[in-house]
């Protein structure tokens, strides 16, 4: 599992919108409970910095990323909040 995360860790990374990647496998904070599965955290760069939306981003990211076997990554884009 570890090198299997570590795969999708490095293509994310690759990715010029992408400023950092956190990722957790096996138990922590009671939303994960086996050493299956695991959680990965991308924070984009800035969009003045970026070419992408985050959409955009999770989009081009899906090829690269099922072609590591063994291990799939759902990926969701959180809807920013916008004061009234």
């Amino acid at each position: 599992m570890a090198q299997r995360m570590e795969a999708l860790v490095k293509i994310v990374l690759e990715d010029p919108a992408v400023a950092t990647v956190g990722d957790q496998i096996g138990r922590g904070g009671g939303t994960i409970i086996s050493l299956n599965q695991g959680l990965m955290f991308i924070s984009l760069k800035p969009e003045s910095q970026r070419d992408a939306s985050a959409d955009e981003v999770i989009r081009r990211l899906q090829q690269k990323l099922a072609r590591i076997q063994g291990i799939t990554l759902s990926r969701q884009s959180p809807r920013r909040f916008r004061p009234r």
